[in-house]
């Protein structure tokens, strides 16, 4: 459980212990230290990525329709969603905001406040 040339070794049980992980998983890991579903969205976040360079207004939902026609990866849209912000793509969209206090000149007069 150290590295090769750590001058104290320490034993995997009392290790995992200190650190709260059962053996079980632990030895899981060693032999599979990345699982298949990992390999699957790391490989699906490459195609995000390319197809996210080619336009970069599409939105999870017309990702996963590209990855359908044009790769013929079947993929749900709430899995997308997730690789994508977990890869930090989203789409280019800008909403045209006001300028606080930029509103101009009220169209009528108030009529509340007219006393007369």
């Amino acid at each position: 459980m150290a590295a090769a040339g750590a001058p104290v070794r320490v034993p995997v049980a009392v290790a995992l212990r200190v650190l709260g992980l059962s053996r079980q998983g632990y030895y899981q890991w060693l032999k599979a230290p990345v699982s298949q579903r990992d390999w699957d969205d790391a490989h699906l976040i490459d195609v995000l990525y390319d197809l996210h360079a080619d336009d970069l207004t599409l939105g999870y939902r017309f990702l996963t329709d590209e990855l359908d026609t044009e790769h013929g990866i079947i993929a749900s849209e709430n899995r997308v969603h997730r690789l994508c912000r977990i890869a930090g793509i989203h789409a280019s969209h800008h909403r045209k905001r006001s300028k606080p206090g930029s509103t101009g000149p009220a169209p009528h007069d108030d009529l509340l406040a007219v006393v007369d």
